[in-house]
């Protein structure tokens, strides 16, 4: 038995129930991802000794694998979100905008289709917005778009540091 004085379904019920004060929108997609289910493959006897078949099927969670999935989620969230926005911003920084170095109001059929540019912006920052939902989605009311920000690497890493600790308060291996 591990040294926890708790079980994985009140490790559980805790963290959701303070997940869902602090953040009801998060705890609302998290519960989603363990309401899913996991996928498992049967093995199911077929009629003849020499030919088994395997079925995939998906089943509840036990508390110890939501758990795990809770962890994985806040990880997603919490650590690897800001990293991919982080990447996305550097890689944005060296990429240059090319604009056209003569623009013609009325292109005759004698210039060239080659249009030389000219480029900017190497190496400054950009700004990098995001939408939110596809065009058919869009309406008026809704934000349409979320610009990203640089987040901090020591902020990461302290959350990479927290989800550590909680995962070891959850680990409930025998």
């Amino acid at each position: 038995m591990p040294d926890n004085e708790y079980t994985p379904a009140e490790a559980l019920d805790l963290i959701m129930g303070r997940l869902r004060q602090r953040d009801p929108q998060l705890a609302g997609r998290i519960q989603a991802v363990i309401d899913g289910g996991k996928d498992i493959q049967e093995r199911v006897q077929g009629r003849r000794a020499d030919r088994p078949r395997y079925y995939r099927r998906t089943v509840r969670m036990t508390d110890a694998d939501a758990l795990q999935a809770l962890v994985d989620s806040l990880r997603a969230v919490f650590v690897e979100q800001p990293l991919f926005v982080n990447s996305a911003l550097m890689n944005s920084r060296f990429t240059a905008i090319g604009l056209p170095v003569q623009r013609q109001l009325f292109p005759s059929a004698t210039t060239s289709n080659e249009t030389s540019l000219a480029y900017e912006h190497v190496g400054e920052d950009k700004e990098v917005e995001i939408e939110l939902q596809t065009e058919t989605q869009i309406s008026q009311e809704d934000e349409q778009t979320m610009a990203l920000k640089q987040v901090d690497e020591r902020l990461i890493q302290g959350q990479l540091d927290n989800l550590q600790r909680l995962r070891h308060l959850v680990t409930f291996d025998a």
